[in-house]
Order: C-alpha cells, then structure tokens, then sequence
C-alpha cells in the first residue's frame, strides 16, 4: 500500500474507513466559500421553553489545518484516491457531514463526495474520499483546492473552509479502466436485403486501460422528443482502442415520419460494477426516415366484437375481438388481450395468434364467457390489446377498446354438476370402516374414476335413512 501525506506529526490521523458512495452535493460559488467563516460554537434554548424538552443538535467547526493523501487501494504504485482530512473541533456531540468540492481555478476539474459520523465533543478528523480517475483523465498536476461545508444531523451549516492539496502530478492516479473517444460513427444496416435500413448502429469509440467487460447504454431522440428510442449493448474489451455498438430498431424511426440528424445521449459503465466511466453525445447523419423499413405490422382500430353461441342454447360461450391488422411483412403475429371493468372485479386474459399476408387482415381474441357471467356485471367492457411478432417480446404497439354494452346475462355460466341422488336405506350400515358384502347393496353408486387425476378405480356409495346420510368411499385396489 502507498500512502504520502501532506502533514505530519502525531496528531494526524488518517482514517481509511468504509468507502462512501459518491454523492454528488451542490457546490458554492467561489464568493460564497471565500467569505466570513461561519460557526455554532454554542446553542441557546428558547425562552419559557424547559431545557429538558429540548433536544439539541451537533455543533462544531472546522479546526484547520486539514490534511490529504495518496491511497492505492490495488496495489499498482498509483492513488485510487485521493484523501482529505477534515480537522473540527465538536462542541455538541451529534452527527456531522462535511461534503467537498476538489476542483482547480478554472473548474476544468470539479469532484465532489462528503462523509458523515457520529462525534462525541472534541477533535476529530473527518475523512473525505475522491476518486483519483477523473483527476488522472484530467491532465491537470495539482495543487488542488478543496472546498469544505460542515453541517449538522438537522442541515444546519455550521461552518466552510478551504484547504490546498499537496503538488500532485495527475500521473499519481490511476487512470480510468475505460474511457469513450469521440467521433462516434453511425450506420444503417439492411438485415432482410430489401434495400431499407433495419437498424441505425452507432459504432461508440473507447479506449481501454484494463481489459474487461464494459456497456454503453442509448437514447436517440428528436429535438422535440417525438422519436424518443432506447438501446444496450455489452462487450469484453482488451487493452487498448475499442469499440462497442448500438443498435437501435429502424421501424420506429420509419413510422415517427421525422428525418434526421437524430441526437444520441451515450453513457459508458463497467459492466461488473455499473460504475458510470462517462458520458458522450453525438449526432447521426441526416437520414430520410423513409431509409428504414416500415413496422411489419400494426394495429388499425375500430377493433368489433361480438359474442359466439358454440353449443346452440342462445348463449354466448364465447366474447371475440376482431383485431384489425396491417401487415407490411407477411409473418405469424399474435395479440394477448386484457378484458376487464374499470374496478378490475372483472380480469380476464385472452390471445390469438394468425399468420398475415401483406395488407389489412386480422387476428380473433376469444374472452370466455363463463367468468363473465359469473362476475355479475354488465358491459361495455375495455379490452387492452398488445400486438407482437409471434415468438417475439418485442412489442409493435399497444390498443385501447371497449366492447358493446353485453349484459352478463348473455353469456353463458359454468357447466352445472348434476346432483346426486340419495337411495332410501334398506340395510343401515356400520360405520366401523369396513364395507362388509351386502352392506351397501342398496346405495346410489357413483363412479369417482372419470374424475381427472385419478389413478385408482373408486366408487362413492351414498344412502340415507328419514334421519341419517350414510356414505362410504371405496378405492378398489389402494392397499396403502
């Protein structure tokens, strides 16, 4: 481990403690942090209010002078970060924050995190870590300034300060694992060989210092945000120039009917970590939307429905959705529905599936019509509809319609279970768990084998005397 440190003596302590998540906090303007130090070295209770009903916040200040150091945190000879100490002296025990801004006079590099503790009354140290990265990819040698804000558990800002780092070459820290290296070039790419765009790639640029699997997250838009597309990829890197490509899909761009140049936000991550490296923009060529292929197919509302008898009783078994469809390649699409009321005591799901021919056709979503009968609650009814390519999560758009005003009434219920009907009992029978011969010969018999699942041949025998209902069940062949 390489520590060097900028003051020494026994009072310096040097805390390396659990790292702290980055955080970014507002930074104050240079007029704000030059001016009159502020400090809450004492707290004065309202009046007529008891003391023992008051409970008081940390108070405290800084205590300068603070210190700074080098860590290699891995062990290769150069700081991963860069350590201020924050020296305060604590009036009232509580928990404090101090938050810092390292940066350079022309703000060319700006870093913020903070830390927090407990503190008992007293000196302490307060350790702030900055990530040596971004001051390796600066380029900028130091001395570095940091500017300080101390608050309390209430954010009360008890006090800022200023301390001035040691002369450190930004060849001291490591460098970032990766970086992007703009421009970034954009393609269309024809996948079906029918002379349009199926994709818009953008080929993002990166220079890597330690091998690894890095990705690049995506956001083309417009400048009015009506084509508004997202993308990911991921890929292993070695050392040295790279590149990691985004694709985003070329019919959403057909069908927004806007041109380029479209604008694309890039942000690069560690893959392991998801540890932000930085971020890009770029511009794409100025396509014609008309570059790329259409949508294969979308929606083309009204949707009718209607309901189906199936078994001639005069009541639907069935509520059916005519989706209506244009296919701009032909291919087996599917649409799963919801059917539900506006409470949702109604949900029923339901899908159908067809293979389309170019042009208009459409796909039939059969609803049952059992749980609508039973749900007791009349129509119109809204169906939400989700069209995709068969096989496929990728969603070519989402409709919204509402059915005729059915009664429930007009479907049909669940299929009734017919009764079962009792013998009068000639013999009345033991109940000691054994069916004896003759014991039962004059019950009603009802044959349990049809029943799914079953896997024994059984038998319920049923009989009743004016005051008594005897049954007994018989599992022919169950020796268990």
């Amino acid at each position: 481990m390489r520590v060097v440190e900028g003051r020494s003596g026994s009072r310096l302590r040097l805390w390396i403690g659990v790292l702290v998540t980055v955080l970014m906090v507002a930074a104050f303007t240079p007029a704000v942090l030059n001016g009159s130090t502020m400090s809450a070295k004492s707290q004065t209770i309202p009046a007529g209010v008891s003391s023992k009903a008051v409970v008081l916040a940390g108070a405290g200040h800084f205590a300068p002078p603070h210190s700074d150091s080098g860590y290699d945190a891995n062990g290769n000879g150069l700081f991963d970060f860069l350590l201020v100490n924050a020296s305060v002296q604590i009036t009232a025990p509580g928990n404090f924050t101090v938050s810092g801004t390292l940066h350079k006079a022309n703000s060319t590099l700006q870093i913020h995190n903070l830390t927090s503790a407990g503190l008992p009354v007293g000196p302490a140290n307060l350790t702030i870590w900055f990530d040596g990265r971004p001051i390796n990819q600066s380029g900028i040698d130091g001395p570095y300034t940091v500017d300080l804000i101390l608050v309390n558990e209430t954010s009360s800002l008890l006090d800022i300060g200023k301390h001035t780092t040691q002369p450190y070459s930004h060849l001291d820290f490591d460098p970032m694992p990766a970086f992007m290296t703009p421009p970034h070039p954009d393609s269309g790419q024809d996948t079906n060989g029918n002379g349009l765009f199926d994709l818009l790639n953008v080929d993002v640029q990166v220079q890597v210092n330690v091998p690894a699997n890095y990705s690049v997250s995506a956001f083309l838009h417009t400048a009015n945000s009506t084509l508004a597309l997202f993308a990911f990829a991921s890929v292993f890197l070695p050392i040295g120039p790279g590149s990691i490509r985004v694709s985003f899909p070329g019919w959403p761009i057909n069908q927004s009917g806007v041109d380029g140049p479209y604008t694309v936000e890039l942000q690069l991550y560690e893959s392991s970590t998801g540890f932000p490296l930085g971020s890009n923009t770029t511009t794409t060529q100025a396509y014609s939307h008309l570059d790329f292929d259409p949508i294969p197919a979308f929606m083309t509302p009204p949707h009718p429905d209607s309901g189906e008898d199936t078994n001639g009783n005069g009541l639907f078994d069935f509520l059916n959705v005519d989706v209506q469809v244009h296919a701009n390649l032909p291919d087996n699409y599917t649409v799963n529905g919801f059917l539900h009321t506006a409470n949702f005591t109604l949900a029923e799901f339901a899908s159908g599936s067809a293979f389309l021919p170019i042009g208009p056709g459409s796909i039939r979503v059969p609803f049952a019509g059992g749980p609508i009968n039973q749900s007791g609650i009349d129509g119109p009814y809204t169906v939400e509809l989700q069209l995709s390519e068969a096989g496929s999560s990728v969603l070519l758009g989402m409709n919204t319609t509402t059915t005729q005003a059915y009664s429930h009434l007009a479907f049909d219920g669940p299929t009734p279970v017919p009764p079962i009907q009792s013998s009068s009992a000639v013999t009345t029978p033991t109940i000691d768990g054994v069916i004896t011969s003759g014991e039962w010969n004059d019950s009603t018999l009802v044959n349990l084998t049809a029943i799914s699942g079953n896997t024994l041949p059984a038998y319920l025998l049923v009989k009743n005397s004016p005051t008594m209902l005897y049954m007994a069940y018989d599992a022919v062949g169950d020796t268990s």
